[in-house]
């Protein structure tokens, strides 16, 4: 059975926000992307993102205020189609390997699938994958 993405609202452009911009933002750092992002865009995670966030929680006081916050995103799951994806995104980028984790190249073949630009900081990890494009 074959899996089609969902259709987005074309009026809001559909953005992936990766986990570097959410840790930056609870963090107090550059607290105003996100507001200003939500007023003309879709914001959405990767279930691998909201991963990466809850793990790196040291104070557990902070847990309910953190998963409320990642509540705001849209969560996309990890689908075979994503699955493929990221291998042949993997298979292709070979040379590069080293500086590429796969939960980096799960995040891009779910940009890719859906067609989202990422929203990220660490560009250096995902500027060699042609098919995505980063915002």
């Amino acid at each position: 059975m074959s899996e089609t993405p969902p259709i987005y609202d074309t009026s809001r452009k559909p953005l992936l926000v990766d986990s570097d911009i959410l840790i930056n933002h609870l963090n107090g750092h550059n607290t105003g992307l996100i507001p200003s992002l939500s007023k003309t865009a879709d914001l959405h995670i990767s279930v691998l993102t909201e991963y990466e966030v809850l793990i790196g929680i040291q104070d557990p006081s902070i847990l309910d205020s953190v998963i409320n916050f990642l509540n705001f995103f849209e969560k996309l799951p990890v689908t075979a189609v994503i699955s493929r994806k990221a291998s042949e995104i993997a298979a292709s980028s070979k040379p590069m390997q080293s500086a590429l984790k796969p939960m980096d190249v799960l995040i891009a073949a779910t940009c890719a699938v859906h067609k989202m630009p990422l929203v990220t900081n660490n560009k250096k990890h995902f500027k060699q994958i042609k098919e995505i494009v980063l915002y």
